[in-house]
């Protein structure tokens, strides 16, 4: 029989962060979920990690060939499944203990929402999220945003992350080519990416900080290959969803609050 939601979890050499990120998924509230493990033609034994928690339902499957980790998010994000419900889950990030159940709430009782997603918090090591866990509080607030809505908080900052969007899988019928994306955004190809799928409908964005990041620091190569042409094509992007007025406003709005803090 179908769980209710599905988690993929795009993977290469990180088994450590793997066996966390599982630990943390058993403390969800909501259990009807299933684990799919996309590992990316790593070196490491992957095997030997799902092996430790025979409780969950786990899906093991390891690429021919490396996708590269963009190749293979993406890969996760598409990856066909029967569940009503999809996560793609990045291996070195954990979710709020509330958040699934409170994702497919939002889903189950707002039609009109395409998926869930939340702001992010977050944390450098192991100490620093089971602090972060220690003391989290019950998820209290969303909003329900279009498209221009959505824009409109990422270009004020909000840190609105990819890993913690919970689709409708019935969204997934018409697979991006991903490689266009990435060729005219690079590393930004996400947020176009969710805007599109937001389509004529709605977002449901949980205010409260549910979605606990890992810090790359100095080590963050996403943005090295990150050019002019890209950042450029992005707000293009965004004048054309929202307009041009609204854009500018916006950036500006958002440097002085920057500049002030």
């Amino acid at each position: 029989m179908s769980k209710r939601i599905s988690i993929t979890i795009p993977c290469y050499n990180q088994t450590k962060l793997l066996e966390r990120n599982l630990m943390y998924l058993q403390r969800q509230t909501l259990k009807d979920f299933e684990i799919i493990i996309l590992d990316d033609a790593s070196s490491e034994n992957y095997p030997a990690i799902i092996s430790k928690f025979p409780n969950l339902d786990i899906t093991y499957i390891r690429n021919q060939k490396n996708l590269g980790a963009m190749g293979n998010i993406f890969n996760s994000i598409f990856y066909k499944t029967d569940t009503p419900y999809k996560i793609s889950l990045h291996e070195d990030d954990a979710l709020h203990p509330e958040y699934l159940y409170k994702a497919v709430e939002i889903l189950e009782k707002n039609l009109n929402v395409t998926f869930v997603c939340a702001l992010a918090r977050w944390f450098k090591d192991d100490a620093g999220l089971d602090k972060i866990y220690s003391n989290t509080k019950e998820i209290n607030t969303h909003i329900i945003l279009d498209k221009k809505g959505f824009i409109k908080k990422i270009i004020e900052g909000k840190h609105i992350m990819l890993s913690s969007a919970v689709y409708r899988n019935e969204i997934f019928k018409d697979i991006p080519d991903m490689s266009k994306y990435m060729e005219i955004y690079d590393v930004y190809c996400d947020r176009p990416l969710l805007t599109n799928l937001i389509g004529d409908q709605s977002v449901a964005l949980i205010e409260d900080r549910a979605m606990f990041t890992r810090d790359h620091g100095k080590n963050d190569g996403r943005f090295k290959n990150i050019t002019e042409d890209d950042a450029f094509n992005l707000m293009d992007f965004y004048e054309k969803t929202c307009s041009h007025q609204m854009v500018i406003m916006l950036t500006v709005k958002t440097a002085k609050m920057q500049r002030n803090s």
